[in-house]
């Protein structure tokens, strides 16, 4: 949306730190939803430390995944295989029980992506 129909949005002086505040915000409130709803159908208590890992872990690849759109030129089918490999890694946490080390490591690298990238990127 914001390479579309926001394009205007870019050229604004808005300091780099609120746009990347706005954007976890954004996703959060997008994950919101999601979160009740497995609190509420989960049929037996999940424990604190794995809901929350949980949280973490979907928030920052979902924010990984806004910095990277908003920040890299990628294609449809490049995107859709980053994401392929991201969830496997992700897997690969939920098995490994390292989730949480993993969801600050995706959050580290979209903060980075973000404020390393963010003025570089020419849209199409």
């Amino acid at each position: 949306m914001d390479n579309t129909q926001m394009r205007c949005y870019r050229t604004l002086p808005v300091p780099l730190l609120r746009r990347f505040a706005c954007i976890a915000i954004f996703c959060g409130l997008l994950l919101l939803p999601e979160m009740l709803t497995l609190g509420w159908l989960t049929p037996h208590p999940i424990r604190v430390l794995d809901a929350l890992s949980f949280f973490g872990s979907g928030y920052s690849l979902l924010l990984l995944l806004c910095c990277l759109l908003a920040t890299v030129n990628i294609s449809t089918g490049n995107f859709l295989k980053l994401c392929l490999v991201l969830f496997g890694i992700l897997y690969g946490g939920v098995l490994g029980d390292f989730l949480i080390a993993l969801s600050g490591f995706f959050f580290f690298t979209a903060a980075m992506l973000f404020f390393g990238r963010y003025w570089r990127y020419e849209a199409r």
